[in-house]
């Protein structure tokens, strides 16, 4: 599921752009040195479907985006060479280095500021 919306929260302009895409996708952003948040989710996890569900509200501000990754579609790769552990996971991509990770629920509002600080 692909989806651009451009809103307003606190006078700040966010483009949203959420995607889903595969692991081998992920592997090539970061080869291509792409600045964007990973998110690391699955069906059956409740604080996952939260976080899905808020995530429009907010996301990539300025021209980078935020990417869906269901641990489901290839839970053992995704595990090993990410390592995750527990869900959701967001991980912050810079320039294709990993700068933060958060493991667990987040609030909108902690995520702008991790944004504004990170990227």
């Amino acid at each position: 599921m692909d989806s651009t919306t451009i809103i307003n929260i606190n006078t700040l302009t966010f483009k949203i752009m959420i995607r889903e895409i595969g692991l081998s996708e992920v592997k090539e952003m970061i080869t291509n040195k792409e600045t964007f948040v990973l998110d690391i989710y699955a069906n059956w996890c409740g604080p996952c479907r939260i976080m899905l569900k808020n995530l429009p509200k907010l996301e990539s501000k300025v021209k980078f985006e935020i990417i869906k990754l269901n641990v489901e579609s290839d839970k053992d790769n995704i595990s090993k060479e990410l390592t995750v552990r527990s869900l959701p996971t967001l991980i912050f991509y810079k320039e294709g280095v990993e700068v933060y990770r958060h493991t667990g629920m987040i609030m909108n509002n902690k995520i702008v500021e991790l944004i504004d600080k990170l990227l």
